[in-house]
């Protein structure tokens, strides 16, 4: 995400660029392991109206979004936890990974299975 981009708060529900499926975004600026460093990807989702099914989530940053079909409740909290991140991964480095980064993760963990 872009630091002048406006995130979408939890419970915000879009649907991503060549998809048919709806996702409520369930988790924001969640730091991921990647090739022995830390990552920051904007959002993780669940199917909607399905939710989390089997712990399973859909990680995606929010230039992946197509459509936004709702946007969330939005609180003081929320936007201190947004500027809480933001500043957390500065001060340590951390970059964004892409989907398809994540995509080539999942891949090599199946191989390794």
């Amino acid at each position: 995400m872009k630091e002048d981009e406006e995130k979408l708060p939890l419970g915000s529900v879009v649907r991503l660029q060549e998809g048919s499926h709806e996702f409520m975004i369930v988790q924001r600026l969640v730091l991921l392991p990647f090739d022995n460093e830390t990552r920051l990807i904007d959002y993780g989702g669940c199917m909607f109206p399905e939710g989390v099914i089997g712990g399973n989530l859909v990680y995606f940053n929010h230039e992946d979004i197509d459509q936004v079909q709702f946007v969330g409740c939005k609180t003081k909290k929320e936007y201190m936890y947004d500027d809480l991140m933001k500043e957390y991964a500065a001060n340590h480095g951390i970059k964004h990974i892409t989907r398809d980064e994540i995509c080539e993760m999942k891949n090599r963990e199946k191989v390794i299975k």
